[in-house]
């Protein structure tokens, strides 16, 4: 009995985080869209935030 319950939990949380895990897919894929279609409007604003982000993570790393 008991050992029946456990694995009927198991597979509920087994069923949760796959569920959870599919779910983070698609807004994760929902993001890279946005991100594809606000390059595709804006390229040139694109490039210099690209820039300025590589230079900060570049000034970063040096100071190390």
């Amino acid at each position: 009995m008991a050992r029946e319950m456990a694995h009927e939990k198991v597979e509920q949380l087994r069923a949760s985080a796959s569920e959870y895990c599919e779910d983070g897919r698609d807004k994760v894929q929902q993001v890279e869209r946005s991100f594809e279609q606000f390059v595709r409007q804006q390229p040139f604003k694109s490039i210099l935030i690209a820039a300025g982000v590589g230079m900060l993570l570049g000034g970063l790393w040096m100071r190390r």
